[in-house]
């Protein structure tokens, strides 16, 4: 019963390592992703500053199209630091996970030794048993003799 325990223990040990490394993996992606999109929106925000500063200067009849960049500007603005809010927020929850798996992991780490210490009580009581037994064996054998 206590190796089947034992066992036990470590396949929901396994399990739950497993689960935390399947959580950061998709964490990871996550911030990779953002980290791209922030990227990709401010080069986006460059390219149409580039595009208003060459039509203001080529011709005042674009005013619509220029009015449209600087728009399509701000709001890629606000998507930039929507997007490093949402990064903010990803890394402050990946902190927060890594410390609540260190503290089950120290958690495992003091039920095994707890299990381990039962086990090796539990094994020395058998111990104690049998010689016991073996005793009451040899006693029964010398009085039925």
């Amino acid at each position: 019963p206590f190796q089947r325990c034992r066992d036990q223990f470590g396949d929901v040990v396994q399990r739950k390592l497993r689960h935390f490394n399947r959580a950061m993996s998709v964490i990871q992606q996550v911030c990779e992703e953002s980290l791209h999109q922030s990227t990709a929106l401010q080069d986006h925000r460059r390219q149409c500053d580039e595009v208003i500063g060459r039509a203001e200067a080529q011709n005042t009849a674009l005013q619509r199209e220029i009015t449209s960049l600087r728009k399509e500007r701000t709001e890629a603005s606000h998507t930039i630091e929507s997007l490093r809010g949402t990064v903010t927020d990803l890394k402050q929850r990946l902190a927060e996970f890594i410390d609540d798996a260190e503290k089950r992991e120290e958690s495992n780490a003091k039920h095994t030794e707890s299990l381990r210490q039962l086990i090796e009580g539990a094994d020395l009581d058998l111990h104690r048993q049998r010689m016991r037994v073996n005793e009451l064996e040899a006693l029964n054998t010398r009085l039925a003799a």
